[in-house]
């Protein structure tokens, strides 16, 4: 019993692993450095290499199919094992107390959708703004434009338009451009089926490099119940802090007009 009381002591000691052995040891794998989201600090953003963008589940949306304004949570996310971590950084609310609009039109609603940084100050980052329609409609009057004010303090702020081809979910390819970038997804007859996975491979117009990628991750069953949606961004080397308020917009945008399902039963 002494024995095994010396033996719990050195592991306390960090000496057990001390031993001499034969085994080589493995690779060493860093902890992600988690984001001090300081607006004060010039380029807070520089550090991000991804972000994971989680809708927020509603009740009265799950079981009453009440559409409510959407709202998402904002994680930093390690591109190179795809998973996110530490407390949410930023969030996004989708401005309007215009219910009955919102629940007659649902995808269809126009709407403006604020960017802000989500640790106790609320400052701007930018915001989304969405016209009447579905972006990719072919229908002059029933296709809706998109386009996000960014507003990044100690960095370059504009406004952009997106660009968005007529396409057909399930059909064809889906594409649209947005500030300095492209998004490209292949054609799927299940893009707007539940509990499937969509990618789009981010090309950075300057030097056509495809160097990062949205996707839409797949829940299982849980799509059918909350019909919210989940993203994952990892944004292009070189993206500054305004290019990626401007993919985090991007990814809002795919939601409200490509991936956004009718909440009423």
């Amino acid at each position: 019993r002494e024995r095994e009381r010396e033996e719990e002591r050195r592991e306390r000691r960090g000496e057990w692993n001390m031993k001499p052995s034969n085994v080589a040891p493995g690779p060493v794998t860093q902890a992600p450095t988690q984001l001090a989201m300081d607006p004060n600090s010039g380029d807070f953003l520089a550090g991000l290499e991804g972000v994971y963008v989680k809708q927020v589940r509603n009740a009265a949306e799950a079981f009453c199919g009440f559409e409510v304004a959407n709202q998402y949570e904002i994680y930093q996310l390690n591109p190179v094992e795809g998973v996110h971590f530490g407390p949410e950084i930023i969030h996004a609310k989708e401005q309007g107390d215009r219910c009955c609009y919102r629940n007659f039109c649902g995808p269809c609603r126009a709407n403006k959708t604020d960017i802000y940084l989500a640790q106790g100050t609320e400052i701007m980052l930018g915001t989304y703004t969405k016209s009447q329609g579905l972006s990719w409609c072919g229908i002059p009057c029933c296709k809706a434009g998109g386009s996000v004010k960014t507003m990044v303090p100690g960095s370059s702020q504009g406004e952009y338009a997106t660009d968005d081809p007529a396409a057909c979910p399930g059909c064809t390819p889906l594409r649209f451009s947005l500030q300095n970038y492209d998004f490209d997804g292949p054609r799927s007859c299940c893009v707007n089926a539940p509990c499937v996975t969509y990618a789009f491979t981010i090309k950075d117009q300057r030097n056509q490099a495809m160097l990062g990628r949205l996707v839409k991750e797949s829940q299982g069953c849980r799509d059918m119940i909350y019909k919210t949606n989940k993203f994952s961004v990892v944004f292009p080397p070189g993206a500054n802090s305004e290019d990626k308020v401007a993919l985090i917009a991007a990814t809002l945008h795919s939601d409200f007009n490509i991936f956004e399902k009718r909440k009423k039963k």
